[in-house]
């Protein structure tokens, strides 16, 4: 029901935006497909507690899910797909999980023996995939260490809009495109024209130039502003043909404009100030009579207006307070209600509902920092789902740590093809910021017309794990076969059972399940008698039967050669306070795959000690004090990854997650994991079964690891064999009528792992290498609009960015940020 003082608007909305002359509103004015497709979209945003990984790391996310026009959270309770995709377009990793009110937390721990280099994560629905790949989430990440990646293209999965860039980075000239405001050029108008200059390496690039009509006459001159976009105008003249001409390196090369139409009708956009203008014009013989122009956001419509009078020229006003932030579109139609303009505006209000403050600025090693939340609105009508981050800013260098929820939803989902730096046009304190923002909308955002198309929908939404397949006959595989299917699951925390009876086509289904983290999977087939299928008599197994089970297919992973960074960008993680050798002692390929010399293999293995040797040359130690070979543990499994460690190795203690070195709380070891230091919780979180073997160094065979050294190292090395982490798993027959398979079911996220170092007996010789200090997928706030933020920062000296994303329940994106330093 639409409130007393929403109604008043909305009337204020249909008198103000109208012809100077006449104002008439029509609900019956053409009815887009897509705006009405649009309401129904759905969008996913992952906020990610960093863009920057080692192998071995812990990736933290926090995933909403929001209907695409209005950005409100869903509460559909639907599945969302995170994936993990390699440079070589393949789906490394995929987690599943069940949302909530909109939203759902997980995470994703990276192989310790992923190569390192850029990575995209990817986030969808299975009814997004009704619209295409374009509309799933993506960000570049990266795996790895150092700065010699920053020449490499980045990998999106998509690519770009074919109007903006198509195949530019095999041009030996700029690629110049040119954009008439609402759709055309039209003769004897002033024009307006928006244009952008992609270089040869495909990002933008800032020109000059001119227009010449067909004598070489120059018509007007032009200059980009922002990334190669900028506007220029001028007066088409009917015969002309009119060519733009820049100097670019030293050469003239030229580039010809849109052709302008002898008849036809353009519209123009202007911010002034409380209000937009809309200039509509016209060279059709009855003029500007029987348009009709209507402004929508995010598939609902603001307002409509039918303008009456034979003049060639009319100005339509829409007041700013009937929008909000985002993208307005407006769409001018023709008498029999067909599109024949269209213009994007964004609209930003700068506008901010919460803010985060530290307590001070600087903090020092292990020191308890406290953040303050705080709404800067009534708190009472204040309703949002928000997460927070804090980490290293060095860990989110510019071309991958500019994506935040508010620039995602607001602007980047809705246009096409890549958008060079999308954080600039809400956080830069340029002044030609907005204007810049306009050319984006004139350039990227620009349609010379609107596309009806829907496409089929055949991907329904999903708010459950779904199991269907067939039963087949074994020599005729197209020949259903009547049966009774039982379904049975097992997992460490749940178990259940069904039973479904096939159609005549053969076909189950088994839907809305629930499986929580890895679950095995038996299927079991009893023919049916086709004249009595429900006779009990005539149930019984039949041998030349089996089971088809239809597996969920991945979306395609579409190939692209992204934007690359700027040489000005610089794009790198902080390493650990180790010195490693820059020569390694084994061969390395661009792939950063260890090759081997040849080798004889016995009994289908590697000698046990030259595989140790081998390992251990990524470290900097040369002899261990003592090794521990992991595999009976391997076979049958004993505690965490060092419980095997206690009464094994001399020296060594280990209580729980705790180890000590001689029973003294304060002499704990330093980590590496497959020869490169890590956190002890890094260690412990390693599976048994993917441990090789364990090597302790005594600390009087430690100096060339310093300090770090002092209390013994424990080393960790894990098996080898990437395909462990990679391989499907397929069903399996396990005889006729059967099937049995594990199921990954709905990733159960993990507790983030914050130290506590006032505590008395706390053990302050343990190094710290965390990178993230904070994460909190759920920040809940006070009546009052308030939370305090606690947590320690590590022994990095650095400066941390604290990061607040959300959205509220009327779907305003939030966004905040906080810096503070740690000596």
């Amino acid at each position: 029901m639409v409130t007393p003082i929403r109604f008043l608007l909305l009337a204020l909305g249909m008198v103000c935006f109208s012809h100077i002359g006449y104002s008439s509103f029509n609900n019956n004015v053409y009815n887009s497909d897509a705006i009405v497709q649009n309401t129904d979209r759905e969008k996913v945003y992952l906020h990610m507690d960093r863009s920057d990984y080692y192998a071995g790391e812990r990736i933290w996310f926090k995933a909403y899910l929001v209907q695409a026009g209005t950005n409100k959270p869903l509460a559909t309770n639907e599945i969302i797909y995170v994936d993990l995709i390699n440079s070589k377009n393949k789906v490394l990793i995929t987690r599943m999980l069940q949302t909530e009110l909109g939203s759902a937390s997980g995470d994703l721990k990276i192989p310790v023996e992923t190569t390192k280099g850029m990575y995209t994560i990817r986030a969808y629905t299975n009814f997004m995939r009704n619209l295409g790949n374009s509309t799933f989430f993506r960000k570049n990440i990266r795996i790895g260490g150092g700065s010699q990646l920053t020449s490499e293209k980045v990998f999106t999965g998509e690519k770009p809009m074919a109007e903006i860039k198509d195949a530019v980075l095999h041009l030996e000239k700029p690629d110049l495109r040119f954009f008439p405001e609402g759709g055309n050029l039209v003769n004897g108008f002033i024009n307006r024209m928006g244009f952008k200059s992609v270089a040869p390496d495909g990002l933008g690039t800032n020109i000059r130039g001119k227009v010449v009509d067909g004598s070489g006459k120059t018509i007007t001159e032009f200059a980009s502003s922002h990334l190669g976009m900028g506007m220029t105008s001028f007066i088409p003249q009917n015969g002309e043909k009119y060519l733009a001409e820049i100097q670019y390196n030293g050469n003239t090369f030229t580039y010809p404009l849109p052709n302008a139409l002898v008849s036809g009708t353009m519209m123009h956009v202007f911010d002034r100030g409380a209000h937009y203008n809309v200039e509509i014009k016209s060279s059709r013989s009855k003029g500007v009579n029987g348009l009709q122009l209507r402004a929508s956001q995010g598939g609902e419509k603001i307002s409509t207006s039918k303008i009456e009078g034979k003049d060639q020229y009319a100005v339509v006003t829409l007041p700013k307070e009937l929008v909000k932030d985002g993208i307005v579109q407006f769409t001018l139609f023709d008498g029999s209600g067909q599109p024949i303009c269209e213009r994007l505006f964004f609209h930003h209000s700068d506008s901010k509902q919460v803010g985060m403050e530290t307590s001070k600025w600087q903090y020092g090693k292990r020191e308890l920092v406290d953040l303050e939340i705080k709404v800067d609105e009534d708190a009472a009508d204040f309703a949002a789902n928000m997460s927070l981050s804090v980490s290293e800013t060095a860990l989110s260098a510019p071309r991958m740590g500019n994506i935040d929820i508010k620039t995602y939803l607001l602007l980047t989902s809705e246009l096409k093809g890549e958008i060079e730096n999308p954080a600039y046009y809400f956080n830069s304190k340029d002044p030609a910021r907005r204007k810049n923002l306009d050319f984006l909308m004139m350039t990227q955002g620009w349609r010379s017309f609107i596309d009806h198309e829907v496409e089929e929908l055949r991907f329904p939404r999903e708010n459950g794990i779904t199991l269907k397949g067939r039963v087949v006959q074994s020599n005729s595989r197209d020949k259903a076969v009547p049966a009774q299917v039982s379904l049975a699951y097992k997992n460490r925390m749940e178990a259940g059972y069904d039973v479904f009876e096939t159609n005549e086509k053969g076909e189950f289904e088994f839907t809305n399940l629930h499986f929580k983290d890895s679950t095995s999977i038996f299927v079991y087939a009893n023919a049916l008698s086709k004249k009595n299928k429900r006779s009990k008599k005539n149930r019984g197994s039949d041998p030349s039967f089996f089971i088809e089970l239809e597996s969920f297919s991945t979306p395609e992973v579409k190939v692209m050669e992204s934007l690359p960074l700027r040489s000005k960008e610089v794009d790198y993680v902080s390493a650990f306070p180790v010195m490693l050798p820059e020569i390694k002692p084994f061969n390395v390929d661009e792939a950063d795959l260890i090759r081997l010399k040849e080798a004889v293999v016995t009994d289908n293995k590697l000698d046990k000690d030259a595989n140790m040797k081998r390992k251990r040359k990524a470290a900097l130690y040369t002899r261990p004090s003592y090794s521990l070979d992991y595999e009976q543990f391997r076979k049958n499994p004993i505690g965490n990854a060092l419980t095997a460690l206690q009464g094994r190795i001399p020296g060594v203690n280990v209580v729980g997650e705790q180890v000590y070195i001689r029973n003294q709380y304060d002499k704990v070891p330093f980590y590496l994991l497959n020869g490169f230091p890590v956190a002890e919780q890094t260690i412990f979180d390693i599976p048994v079964p993917e441990i090789d073997f364990v090597d302790y160094i005594r600390p009087a065979t430690t100096a060339i690891y310093g300090t770090n050294g002092a209390y013994g190292i424990i080393a960790v090395y894990t098996l080898d064999g990437r395909e462990r982490f990679y391989k499907e798993q397929t069903p399996m027959e396990n005889g006729v009528g059967t099937l049995s398979y594990v199921h990954p079911g709905f990733a159960n996220s993990k507790k983030f792992y914050e130290p506590v170092y006032n505590k008395k007996g706390s053990k302050r010789g343990k190094a710290d290498f965390r990178r993230t200090l904070c994460w909190e997928p759920y920040v809940q706030l006070s009546p009052e609009g308030k939370v305090k933020v606690s947590f320690y920062t590590s022994d990095f000296p650095a400066t941390y960015q604290a990061t607040l994303q959300g959205v509220t329940d009327d779907g305003t994106p939030i966004h905040a940020k906080a810096i503070f330093e740690s000596e």
